[in-house]
């Protein structure tokens, strides 16, 4: 008699799904802030995209030389604002810019931009070259580093 195969779920996946499950408010729990964060190597020669809620990074071929690790974080608290963070630190600098998008929807306006926190001034900074697409409902900027970024502009989004 042949038997199926059964697969077994890993003992941390069950106990985060089980959380999960369990979880009534969005915002709290072990659940709630992994999904806020997302974690890749990336072969900088080779490039990559990172997406996480509205927010997408794209890499390009030719960014760095070797690998980093690069981290994109959306807080449950503001999905307007993300993080971007390399290891090693030595590789925040990029040889072609990285693409930073917010995907907004109906509700982008012409006057929109990418902003950069500036903790020196603790003011928020156009980041040059934002392009807002209404078609699209995007708002997009050239990055030359990573940082804490949102979407700004005199519409109050």
């Amino acid at each position: 008699m042949i038997r199926p195969r059964r697969r077994l779920v890993s003992l941390p996946l069950a106990v985060l799904l089980l959380l999960s499950l369990s979880t009534q408010t969005p915002s709290a729990g072990l659940i709630s802030g992994l999904l806020g964060v997302v974690t890749r190597t990336v072969n900088g020669v080779l490039g990559a995209v990172l997406n996480n809620g509205m927010w997408t990074a794209q890499v390009p071929a030719g960014a760095f030389t070797g690998s980093a690790t690069i981290t994109l974080s959306v807080p449950g608290s503001n999905p307007k604002t993300c993080q971007l963070d390399i290891l090693p630190l030595s590789k925040n600098g990029f040889s072609r810019p990285v693409v930073l998008t917010a995907k907004i929807g109906s509700s982008v306006t012409s006057d929109m931009r990418i902003e950069c926190y500036d903790p020196g001034s603790q003011t928020w900074v156009p980041v040059p070259g934002s392009i807002v697409d209404l078609s699209k409902g995007t708002v997009s900027a050239p990055l030359s580093h990573f940082s804490l970024y949102r979407v700004g502009g005199r519409s109050g989004w």
